[in-house]
């Protein structure tokens, strides 16, 4: 029978479309392995038994079944996206356990699409570090590694789809939390430009600097996703003839944050395979400000004010990080809300060195995954201090607003994935889905970590 898990989503519902496939099973087989294999690696804050199943029915006895573009292809939702019939709680017990009755015209245009949503996904407390572990779900595991993070805040939905339970979910990346956990668990990781999705209702978070993105095992999986919610077409640029591109590359890093050795090896090592296909490699260095961070931390506590203000949260059972920012936020919030001005001062400015270039490449992180647990029991600061390793590559185009994506590119030696970080100025998001699927072309990557394998164990 056609494996959900291990099958790309592009492929299941091909199966489901032609009638090789019964989309009933095909559900109740994901559903029993998310049980199976769940109990390891925590992925799933909450699973949709029942309102999967009757979805697959309904996707099995479709009328236009035959073109539907995600027939019967099982998908996991990040915790902090409302999904009718399912809690939100963004892994806290200061959201209310209620299940939503509302939810994104996006979601409904996956449903509209076949898909069928079989739970919402882990996420660290407010959606606020790379390491998923909260106080609501306990702590998250790397499939390939389950001493170390699938990364955050999305690292329950990268963890289900490395571990084989889904093909595809998604994600919100607010600094780096979907190309974060695609790098630490081997995955495609598609971060949307600003204001994708505004045509499907919804408007980019924490005050422009938060977008959806899918993860997937595959490069035209991520594309697929993606046009669905975002009513695009870049699932057609992947068969078209690709040009020659100028990549911009840079390790430059902030003050204090080195680039593990072997990660610097495995980007220099795909970049070079990329120039064996004619495209250019030019070294070059973003025009980022030391006001950038400041700009980004101040738009999060203000994302999480709001969300206490419109009584979504309950603040005094928050724990103590997030309580600290919803403070600073609430403080911020007497001055004014975040502004469209710096938005389009950084988006301009950082567009300025796509004259030159076409797309620019960086490791997706500085730094391998950490342990699963790191920051709990007292070790906030060494989180704090681990976060610039996370997001130093990443969370600058979140501010921009740029289509940025994170491709496999190997594992260092002692088995841990690593991922390449690729940014196009809007307009081009063509452009890193193009590199990467020539990237996946030139050099395969093992799709999903599996029981048996070196995977599913320390």
């Amino acid at each position: 029978m056609l494996n959900s898990g291990h099958s790309p989503a592009e492929g299941i519902a091909e199966e489901v479309r032609s009638g090789r496939a019964d989309p009933v099973e095909l559900i109740q087989a994901t559903l029993d392995t998310i049980d199976d294999l769940d109990r390891d690696i925590g992925a799933f804050q909450h699973v949709c038994h029942d309102d999967a199943l009757r979805a697959a029915e309904a996707v099995r006895d479709h009328p236009e079944r035959n073109h539907l573009p995600l027939a019967g292809v099982p998908v996991g939702i990040k915790d902090s996206v409302d999904v009718i019939g399912s809690p939100t709680r963004e892994g806290t017990e200061a959201t209310s356990p209620d299940a939503a009755t509302t939810e994104t015209p996006a979601i409904a245009r996956l449903r509209a699409a076949g898909a069928v949503i079989v739970g919402k996904t882990t996420t660290p407390e407010m959606c606020l570090s790379g390491v998923t572990h909260s106080p609501l779900s306990g702590i998250t595991r790397n499939p390939w590694r389950l001493d170390r993070t699938p990364g955050g805040s999305s690292g329950g939905s990268a963890a289900a789809v490395a571990a084989g339970m889904v093909p595809i979910a998604i994600g919100t990346d607010g600094g780096g939390s979907v190309r974060i956990p695609a790098a630490c668990c081997n995955l495609v990781g598609f971060k949307s430009a600003r204001g994708d999705y505004e045509t499907v209702g919804y408007e980019d978070g924490w005050y422009g600097v938060t977008q959806w993105g899918p993860l997937a095992t595959t490069v035209a999986d991520a594309a697929v996703l993606h046009d669905v919610l975002a009513g695009t077409d870049l699932r057609a640029s992947l068969d078209a003839e690709v040009d020659s591109l100028r990549i911009g590359h840079t390790e430059r890093t902030a003050p204090l944050v080195r680039v593990d050795h072997q990660i610097s090896q495995l980007v220099s090592s795909a970049l070079t395979d990329l120039t064996s296909l004619g495209h250019e490699l030019t070294d070059t260095t973003p025009a980022t400000s030391a006001t950038d961070t400041v700009s980004a931390l101040r738009r999060a506590a203000a994302g999480i004010h709001h969300d206490a203000r419109v009584g979504t949260i309950t603040a005094n059972q928050l724990s103590l990080v997030p309580r600290l920012l919803l403070g600073v936020g609430s403080t911020l919030d007497r001055l004014g809300e975040p502004n469209e001005a710096t938005l389009e001062a950084v988006e301009g400015r950082m567009a300025a060195m796509f004259n030159d270039i076409d797309v620019l490449a960086t490791p997706t992180m500085a730094i391998t995954p950490p342990a699963a647990d790191l920051g709990r029991d007292g070790g906030r600061a060494r989180l704090l201090w681990k976060q610039r390793g996370f997001t130093e590559f990443t969370s600058i185009w979140n501010l921009a607003g740029f289509p940025a994506l994170s491709v496999p590119v190997g594992f260092t030696d002692d088995g841990l994935p690593v991922g390449m970080h690729l940014v196009a100025p809007p307009g081009a998001a063509h452009r890193v889905l193009q590199l990467a699927a020539q990237l996946e072309n030139l050099r395969p990557w093992p799709r999903t970590a599996s029981r048996g394998d070196r995977a599913l164990a320390n």
